[in-house]
C-alpha cells in the first residue's frame, strides 16, 4: 500500500485535489452540489466528500442540536437560561438529520451521495476497481453510521430499498429498527473483512484528501476498520434492554477481532474543519445564536468543580465577577461595599425553571457597557471557532465534530465489564477513558483556539489528581454510576449520545454524584422527550402506504406511544 503523510483536517473546500485518475476543480465541486444531473458522472471520491459535508449540516445543528438536544441532554441551557415547554415539545426539531440523509437540499442527501458513489465505482474497469477495493467499504461505514444516527430517534426508516430510484424502486418499504440494526451490523462486518483484504494489498489507491476523517495517513485502512468495529460496538450497546445476549455476542466478537476497536485518541473518528466552515458569531453553529442560552448546567459544573476536573477550564468560561467589575458595580450602587471577587467563578444554571423563579435572577445590569452574570457560559469556540472574543476579534481555530472517540470506546468497554458481560478490567478501562477524554478535549480546545475567560491547558498532575478525587476514584460498588457519569461528561460535544446514554441507562440522575435534573415546567414535572415527533403522511404522499405501515407497526408497541408525542420510545429504548 502507498505510504502517505498524516492529514487530519481540512483547510477549505479547494484543498481536495486529484485522486489517482480523478480530479475535481472548485468549479466542478460547486456544480456537484447544485446540479443533481451531474451526480451520475461525478467520481466516487467527490461524492463521498459531499456526503461527509452533509453529515454536519448547519441547519440541523441550529434546530436539532443547539435548540433541542443540547438543552434536553442538560449540556447547556436554551433561551432564558432554562428549558421551556416549547423546548421539550420540540417544535420542528429533529427533522433535519432525516432530511440530510434522504434529501439534504434540492440535490441529494447523505444516502444518495454514498449510493451514487458506489454506483460510479461499479462502472469502473475491473482492474481499476481492484486497485480501489477500500472505497466501497468506507462508503458503507459512513452510510451505516448515518442510518443509525437517523433511526436512533426515528425508529423505522427506509434503508434496504432506499436510494434506488435509478433502479426503479420509487416507493421503498421501511426497515423496522430491530431489523435495521441487524442489517447495519452485517454491513459493517462485511466492510471490515473487505478492508482487511485491501489492507493486505501493496497497490491500493486510497481516498486520500477526499477522506476528511482519516485523510491520507499510512494506516488509514486500519483506522477505518477500528471505526467500523467501534460502531458495531455502539449499535450493540443500544440492544442492552432488548437483546442483551446479542449485545454480548457482538461486543465479544469485535473485542477479540485481530484489529479490534479504537486503541488511542489517534484512532478517534473526527471531522475537524477550519473556522470558515462553521462561520462566526450569530451563525447556525453558534450556541448563543437565535436566543440559545449557552450557559453551563449546575449539576455538571458542580461535579467538575468539586472534583477538580481539568476539563472545566476547557468546557466553560469563568463568569465576569472580577474585582474590577465588582468595584464598578459598587460605585454604581449595584453591589454593597465590601463585596469581593468570589473564589469560585464557575457557576452553572439550573436546567429548567422549576418552582423557584429566582433561579433566573442571575444578572445585574451595571451600566450601558457592563452586565454582570453569575453564570458560566460554555466555551462557544469549541463549536463555533470563528466566534469573537471580548475584544471583538474573530477566531481562527478549527471545530471538532466527534462521531466516535477512543474515550467513548473505553467507557463502553468499562460498562460491559462492570455489568459482567466481558471479562475485561473495568477499572483500567474507566481510568483509560477519563485520561483519553481529558487529553482529547485538551487538544480540541487548543485546536479551536478558545478565547481565554479562564481557559488554560491541562498540565502537570491534574489528570492523576482527578482520578483520585472523591467522586471519581474507582469504586467497584458504584462502577456503573461512575462509568456512565464519565461517559456523560465525555459527550459534551455529542449531545445525541449524552441523551441516548441517559435513556439507555438512567444515569446520571437526581441521586447520582453528578445531578441530572428532573425537568420542571410551572412547578410540575415535565414529561421527558425520548424521540422525534413522527406524523402520518397525507394520502397524496407517493409512498403513503409504506410510511403508514411503518408507523402503524411502531405504534403497535405500547412504549412507542402516540406518533406525534416525542415522549414515546423507539424500539431500542424499552421501558
Amino acid at each position: 500500500m502507498k505510504k502517505m503523510k498524516n492529514v487530519r483536517y481540512i483547510t477549505g473546500f479547494v484543498a481536495f485535489l486529484s485522486l489517482a485518475q480523478f480530479s475535481c476543480t472548485k468549479k466542478e465541486f460547486a456544480k456537484l452540489n447544485t446540479d443533481p444531473d451531474i451526480l451520475g458522472s461525478a467520481p466516487p471520491p467527490a461524492l463521498f466528500l459531499s456526503a461527509t459535508l452533509y453529515t454536519q449540516n448547519s441547519v440541523e445543528y441550529f434546530y436539532d442540536l443547539n435548540r433541542f438536544i443540547f438543552p434536553v441532554a442538560q449540556i447547556f441551557t436554551n433561551s432564558s437560561k432554562r428549558v421551556s415547554a416549547s423546548t421539550l415539545t420540540e417544535g420542528n426539531s429533529l427533522q433535519y438529520r432525516y432530511n440530510d440523509f434522504f434529501v439534504a437540499s434540492t440535490t441529494n442527501g447523505v444516502g444518495n451521495y454514498l449510493t451514487d458513489a458506489e454506483r460510479q465505482y461499479d462502472t469502473l474497469a475491473a482492474d481499476v476497481r481492484a486497485a480501489r477495493a477500500s472505497w466501497v467499504p468506507i462508503f458503507h461505514i459512513l452510510k451505516a453510521y448515518y442510518a443509525f444516527y437517523v433511526s436512533d430517534v426515528y425508529g423505522s426508516i427506509a434503508y434496504t430499498q432506499a436510494f434506488k430510484a435509478k433502479e426503479g424502486i420509487l416507493r421503498p418499504t421501511y426497515d423496522p429498527q430491530q431489523a435495521l440494526f441487524d442489517t447495519l451490523d452485517a454491513q459493517l462486518k462485511r466492510a471490515v473483512a473487505a478492508l482487511k483484504a485491501a489492507n493486505a494489498s501493496s497497490s491500493q489507491v486510497l481516498l486520500g484528501n477526499y477522506d476528511l476523517y482519516y485523510g491520507d495517513r499510512a494506516d488509514v485502512l486500519l483506522k477505518w476498520i477500528k471505526a467500523a468495529n467501534s460502531l458495531r460496538l455502539k449499535i450493540a450497546m443500544r440492544l442492552m434492554k432488548r437483546d442483551a445476549g446479542k449485545m454480548a455476542s457482538i461486543a465479544n466478537e469485535v473485542l477479540t477481532d485481530d484489529v479490534g476497536v479504537m486503541a488511542s485518541n489517534d484512532d478517534s473518528w473526527l471531522f475537524q474543519p477550519n473556522s470558515s466552515y462553521t462561520g462566526g458569531a450569530g451563525g447556525n453553529w453558534d450556541p448563543f445564536s437565535g436566543g440559545n442560552g449557552g450557559k453551563g448546567i449546575k449539576g455538571t459544573i458542580d461535579f467538575m468543580w468539586n472534583n477538580s476536573d481539568p476539563r472545566i477550564h476547557l468546557f466553560y468560561k469563568v463568569n465576569n465577577y472580577t474585582q474590577a467589575n465588582i468595584n464598578v458595580a459598587i460605585d454604581s450602587n449595584k453591589l454593597v461595599h465590601g463585596t469581593i471577587q468570589p473564589a469560585r467563578r464557575y457557576v452553572g444554571s439550573y436546567a429548567s425553571l422549576g418552582p423557584a423563579t429566582s433561579r433566573l435572577d442571575t444578572t445585574i445590569r451595571v451600566n450601558g457597557d457592563l452586565t454582570m452574570d453569575t453564570l458560566s457560559s460554555i466555551q462557544d469556540r469549541l463549536i463555533s471557532p470563528g466566534n469573537r472574543d471580548s475584544l471583538g476579534n474573530s477566531g481562527t481555530g478549527r471545530a471538532t465534530f466527534i462521531l466516535i472517540s477512543y474515550a467513548d470506546v473505553c467507557f463502553m468497554r468499562a460498562e460491559l465489564a462492570a455489568r459482567g458481560v466481558t471479562t475485561e478490567n473495568a477499572q483500567t478501562l474507566y481510568e483509560a477513558g477519563i485520561t483519553a477524554s481529558i487529553n482529547m478535549y485538551n487538544d480540541i480546545a487548543a485546536l479551536s483556539k478558545v478565547a481565554h475567560w479562564g481557559y488554560r491547558p491541562v498540565a502537570g498532575t491534574e489528570i492523576s489528581n482527578y482520578l483520585t478525587s472523591p467522586d471519581v476514584k474507582y469504586n467497584a460498588a458504584k462502577a456503573l454510576e461512575q462509568v456512565t457519569t464519565q461517559a456523560y461528561i465525555n459527550f459534551f460535544l455529542q449531545p445525541n449520545e449524552a441523551w441516548a446514554l441517559y435513556k439507555r441507562t438512567g444515569y446520571p440522575n437526581t441521586t447520582t454524584a453528578l445531578v441530572y435534573e428532573t425537568f420542571m415546567i410551572q412547578g410540575s414535572v415535565a414529561p421527558y422527550p425520548r424521540r422525534a415527533t413522527i406524523n402520518y403522511p397525507t394520502e397524496s404522499d407517493d409512498n403513503y402506504a409504506n410510511k403508514k405501515a411503518a408507523i402503524d407497526a411502531m405504534t403497535a408497541d405500547p412504549d412507542f406511544g402516540v406518533p406525534a408525542d416525542n415522549t414515546g420510545r423507539v424500539w431500542w429504548d424499552k421501558k
